[in-house]
């Protein structure tokens, strides 16, 4: 990890140089508070040394002392500074500071090219093997197409007779996966998956006019924001909100009451997407009077958009509330926050019950912390990817091996496309035996996030249709 890299070597110029004599040093950016208070008040601090341009950031006082400021990193490493060789100690904000992982840029590594390479060999692999099974024979070509496969215009070619052909929702769902691989949609699939009696045709033509801002479809989507139902309300508020379409708000700001998960989780998006000073003011509002999940799903919107009220009260409130905390503390710690790292990095070190939504949740926690620069999530992550039938639990099915494998499955499935999200090519390695899996759905999966993380482009459109 850098920051551990930087901070040894920090460490190492200190023990150079020689302790030297007792020195005054400054505190900034903290109203007055010595490195006693911020020692107490465990604040986040930057470090920098006497003629260094390389701050080291993201770390916690733990001792004051006549020579030296010893101090942690948030991946628990320990060390210390001569004081006589400190020139600034700076408080941060809250935020922990420039921490987020990021892929390298530039060319695969040489292992990095036969990992993908691979993926994509064995995603044409399983293309093949899966003619009896259209939806994850579409899953590989998808996977195919946008990799750098020499035979990926086969895949294309399916994809694109999928798309032209008579049963609606197939083609509305083979033009998304195009669009996903690069290629542009048929406006001839989109009219008519919006004409379509079928509601998933519909519901994908919503979807994929919203991927793509497509304002075409306004009216179509307009109308179907007034259809209560879960399978076509969710999909046109999304498309709403990414298309930042004002003239659905009275629909959204009532959908956001709604009993139904769905329908009020997609009002949620749509209102944190399209923003602006009128949404804003109408959540204050609700937050005022709300209760509950209400009061929850509304806290969530003005956090997203940057209310610092709101970001107080996720810290302060939300975060310590059972019923919120693991959402809220995702969230806190994406943003940057040290109360949500620490959270999460409590919760790892709990025991908890094996059973689905624990390890769904353990997932989120792993890419979390992993991308905001503690390394040793990655082992998280690898632990579910292995994630074995035998290791399940689940109270009055502790005999049921169907469901424990069944349950295993959807563990590393999840895990896998944790991993694709990151982007990060430093987690590639953890795919590299789950694309061998004898299981398709978990080859695949491997396959498409290997892919996923090799080609930015598809990647960042994949995790948006994903949202």
């Amino acid at each position: 990890m850098m920051l551990y890299r930087k901070t040894a070597s920090s460490l190492l110029l200190c023990l150079v140089l020689g302790f030297g004599a007792v020195a005054q040093v400054s505190v900034t950016n903290g109203d007055g508070a010595t490195l006693e208070d911020l020692q107490r008040e465990e604040a986040l601090v930057t470090i920098i040394l006497k003629g260094s341009n390389a701050p080291d950031h993201n770390l916690r006082i733990t001792g004051v002392y006549e020579t030296t400021i010893s101090v942690v990193t948030l991946d628990g490493v320990k060390t210390a500074y001569p004081t006589s060789l400190v020139g600034e100690v700076r408080v941060q904000d809250g935020r922990v500071a420039e921490t987020r992982k990021r892929s390298r840029e530039g060319a695969l590594s040489d292992e990095e090219l036969v990992l993908v390479t691979r993926a994509g060999v064995r995603a044409m692999e399983l293309f093949e093997a899966t003619k009896n099974d259209q939806l994850s024979r579409m899953a590989a070509a998808l996977a195919v197409s946008a990799s750098n496969h020499e035979d990926r215009s086969i895949t294309l070619r399916y994809l694109q007779e999928l798309a032209g052909g008579n049963d609606v929702p197939t083609a509305v769902l083979a033009t998304t996966y195009l669009y996903l691989a690069g290629i542009p949609p048929d406006e001839d699939v989109l009219s008519e998956g919006f004409l379509s009696g079928n509601r998933d045709a519909r519901a994908g033509a919503a979807t994929l006019a919203g991927l793509t801002r497509n304002e075409t479809y306004l009216p179509e989507l307009r109308t179907m924001l007034k259809d209560p139902t879960i399978e076509i309300f969710p999909p046109a508020a999304k498309a709403i909100g990414r298309m930042g379409d004002r003239v659905g708000l009275p629909e959204l700001y009532e959908a956001i009451r709604a009993l139904r998960d769905a329908k009020a989780e997609s009002a949620v998006f749509a209102l944190s997407r399209m923003g602006g000073e009128e949404v804003k003011l109408k959540m204050q509002e609700m937050l005022r009077t709300s209760k509950g999940l209400e009061w929850f799903r509304v806290l969530r919107v003005l956090f997203a958009l940057g209310d610092e009220g709101a970001r107080d009260i996720m810290k302060t409130d939300a975060l310590r509330q059972p019923a919120y905390q693991r959402t809220a503390g995702l969230l806190v710690a994406d943003a940057g926050d040290w109360e949500g790292t620490l959270f999460l990095r409590e919760y790892l070190e709990k025991a908890e019950d094996p059973n689905l939504e624990n390890l769904l949740f353990r997932a989120e926690v792993g890419a979390t912390l992993f991308l905001g620069g503690e390394g040793r999530a990655k082992l998280v992550l690898q632990e579910l990817i292995n994630m074995r039938a035998s290791q399940i639990y689940a109270r009055g099915k502790t005999g049921d091996d169907n469901y424990k494998r069944d349950t295993a499955k959807m563990v590393q499935v999840n895990a896998l496309r944790r991993v694709g999200a990151t982007g990060a090519r430093e987690l590639l390695s953890l795919l590299e035996g789950a694309v061998e899996s004898t299981d398709v759905d978990v080859a695949i999966t491997a396959c498409t996030a290997a892919v996923e993380i090799s080609n930015p482009e598809f990647g960042a459109r994949l995790r948006e249709a994903r949202l």
